[in-house]
């Protein structure tokens, strides 16, 4: 298995260097990436079979601030450059609060995508159609419409995928795909996990505050919300 990753968060694989460096390097069976915004079939005349792990979006987003907090010193310059420029100052309450106050402050002129963490499983293809970057939001009609057009693209996306599990049953889940392997010739040994990661388990606020912070995840992240359900309903 290969991790591919690049200092710039905001960097992503193309279909070509995808083809690329699977051709170089046959003797890769996985690669693992948040830099994937295309999921081609076939990579240099290899079928693929793509998984996701999706994670309830108010939990992921804390996980990530308490990282980015705790990876302050290890940050590059490109990540840095995507996020507050007082970061050595904020705790992971107030990078949170960062975060939301720019959904809200953008609400009103939000471009199509009109979710972060959602947009890897749509955002190339409702480019190809011609709804990208400059398609911008104009009245609030328009904004719930691109919402619903969003996540009917995201869900979609995520249908053709050989496996989608839910992160907060890891356990159960890595077992699950074991068994979806077993046809391809993978016989998967040792699948029960020692421990699974729970970083948003951790208090950052009072219970208090951190029932206010997840209720207002919960609105910005509209999009991200809605595709997690659809997949995982309870």
């Amino acid at each position: 298995m290969q991790w591919m990753q690049f200092s710039d968060p905001t960097r992503m694989f193309t279909q070509g260097e995808m083809d690329d460096y699977v051709w170089k390097n046959s003797q890769v069976d996985c690669i693992t990436s948040h830099h994937f915004r295309v999921f081609p079939p076939v990579i240099a005349g290899r079928p693929a079979l793509y998984l996701a792990l999706l994670r309830n979006p108010v939990d992921y987003l804390i996980s990530l601030a308490r990282h980015t907090v705790q990876e302050k010193p290890e940050l590059t310059p490109e990540f840095r450059s995507v996020l507050p420029a007082n970061l050595d100052e904020l705790n992971v309450a107030e990078l949170l609060s960062y975060w939301i106050n720019e959904a809200l402050e953008s609400a009103d002129s939000e471009l199509f995508f009109g979710a972060s963490f959602s947009r890897m499983f749509f955002e190339k293809t409702v480019e190809s159609i011609g709804l990208g970057n400059e398609k911008r939001v104009v009245s609030k009609t328009d904004q719930a419409w691109s919402q619903w057009i969003a996540k009917g693209v995201a869900v979609a996306q995520l249908n053709q995928f050989f496996f989608v599990g839910d992160f907060a049953n890891l356990a159960c889940e890595i077992r699950r795909l074991a068994e979806l392997l077993k046809p391809f010739g993978f016989a998967c040994q040792g699948l029960d996990l020692p421990w699974e990661r729970r970083s948003t388990d951790q208090p950052f606020v009072s219970p208090e505050e951190e029932q206010k912070f997840r209720a207002q995840l919960e609105e910005v992240l509209f999009i991200d919300r809605e595709v997690y359900r659809y997949f995982f309903p309870n």
